[in-house]
């Protein structure tokens, strides 16, 4: 078997190539030896591999006599809670905002899938318990496992959507949302959120205009009906329909929709990092310093420490990754926090990036304040940002070369290493943040400037003196 490392973010590979059923198998194998759980819930996304990599998971519990409680096509946040709820460890089986055709791929090859590995607390693992699993792994990899008798079950989870709709519609004001009858475009890219989000929106009294909420249709078609990351650039037919049928607002979310990002009233896609900023201006607006902190990573816009600034709330930055950010929010009993990529993390529903708890809390500031989407935007600080990959395979080792280097070119500016080298140009607050993927075997660059054009070229400028060939984010 060629493999790829895990991670805090799980494990993504390529399928037929370094993701097949027996790796599922294995890794899943391993994870019961890790846990010592006798019962393990699974969920999955749309992808057309997701159920054979499943019955690979499947087997390799069985094999260890666990049984595998089994959620269908929910979303990473849904999976997280029920095994909470369960108190038993999950297997959510996704490649999140991976590509299914990407031409750009350097694995020369377009379907992507993977595993995240969760615990009976309903978190990822963090950094040690990845390498004590990842070493339980190996040692399963060593023995085999393809002759092993089967000796566990697989059980349906009756409504797995009902734990996660409860506890939002619990902790927010669902009464004031239905009041407003809110016009909604759902865009869950046919992806795992498709169902639920359209539930959830429902019973928020909104009317919901379904765009890509076919659970069937990228098994059926091959792909995903526009690139996976809720980016504006992939969000053009949403901003098209907001516009057609004069909605309130377009809901984008990510093949597991665990991430989320808006379209105004006037179909202008917002931008993922305003979904974080909008999340947490709505908590620090109601709750002030009672907040504690804000927990955000390194990739983050700055805006979040503008904006919380004004409510007099420390920000604190973590490494990226969700695990990462979700222990430190624990740690300081923090009430918002997430990562910028549309992650938004509230901890009265879960401890987890979750696209429908920033769905909920848009609509109940809307609700509340009387605003419109582009309102509420309007008054938030303006920054512009850059987010580039290497468009070639990158090991740690090309990584860590990359962050020695950046060292040199830029040790008369501020420097942070909390995560790879993110470089703070202090005479005017951009920054350009150059770290290894968690997901990927590539090199990111993200810049943030108080211009398109200042980021662009703090991005460009950074690849072209590290000579990293970056992806043509146009193809």
């Amino acid at each position: 078997m060629e493999l790829r490392e895990v991670t805090v973010s799980g494990y993504r590979g390529v399928w037929g190539h370094t993701l097949t059923p027996d790796i599922g198998k294995a890794m899943a194998n391993a994870y019961v030896k890790y846990t010592g759980a006798k019962k393990v819930a699974v969920g999955m996304d749309t992808r057309p591999s997701s159920p054979l990599l499943k019955a690979g998971v499947v087997e390799g519990l069985n094999i260890a006599g666990t049984t595998a409680i089994d959620m269908g096509i929910v979303p990473t946040p849904t999976t997280c809670i029920n095994a909470k709820d369960l108190k038993i460890p999950a297997i959510m089986i996704t490649a999140s905002h991976n590509l299914l055709k990407d031409k750009n791929d350097p694995l020369k090859n377009n379907h992507w899938n993977g595993l995240k590995f969760i615990g009976a607390d309903g978190l990822f693992l963090d950094e040690k318990k990845v390498n004590e699993f990842g070493k339980v792994f190996a040692d399963v990899l060593s023995k085999g496992l393809v002759n092993a008798p089967v000796r566990g079950k697989l059980k349906a989870y009756k409504d797995p959507f009902d734990n996660h709709l409860g506890l939002i519609l619990k902790n927010i004001n669902a009464d004031l949302i239905r009041e407003r009858h809110f016009k909604v475009v759902l865009d869950a890219v046919n992806g795992a959120g498709s169902l639920i989000t359209k539930i959830l929106l429902e019973k928020l009294g909104c009317t919901v205009i379904p765009l890509f909420t076919d659970i069937d249709a990228v098994a059926r078609t091959g792909d995903f009906p526009r690139g996976p990351e809720p980016t504006p650039q992939n969000l053009a037919e949403l901003c098209r329909a907001v516009i057609k049928h004069k909605a309130d607002l377009g809901v984008a979310q990510d093949p597991d929709a665990d991430r989320l990002s808006f379209v105004d009233e006037n179909g202008l896609a917002i931008g993922e990092e305003n979904t974080l900023a909008i999340a947490v201006f709505h908590i620090l607006s109601k709750y002030g310093q009672e907040a504690k902190k804000v927990v955000i990573n390194q990739s983050t816009t700055r805006a979040i420490d503008d904006i919380s600034e004004k409510f007099g709330v420390k920000v604190v930055r973590t490494k990226i990754g969700e695990i990462n950010v979700t222990s430190k929010m624990i740690e300081l009993g923090s009430m918002i926090g997430g990562e910028g990529n549309g992650g938004v993390i509230f901890p009265p529903v879960c401890f987890n990036r979750d696209s429908l708890s920033g769905t909920a809390l848009l609509l109940e500031e809307m609700a509340e304040s009387g605003s419109s989407l582009s309102q509420i935007v309007s008054s938030f600080p303006r920054y512009y940002m850059r987010k580039a990959k290497s468009g070639e395979l990158a090991s740690k080792k090309a990584a860590a070369s990359a962050v020695k280097e950046m060292c040199e070119l830029y040790k008369s500016e501020r420097l942070d290493f909390t995560d790879g080298i993110k470089v703070i140009f202090d005479a005017d607050g951009s920054w350009v943040h150059v770290r290894a993927s968690n997901t990927e075997s590539i090199i990111r660059i993200i810049a943030e400037a108080s211009t398109q054009e200042a980021a662009d070229k703090l991005v460009e400028d950074t690849a072209k003196k590290l000579k990293i060939k970056l992806v043509n984010e146009k193809e």
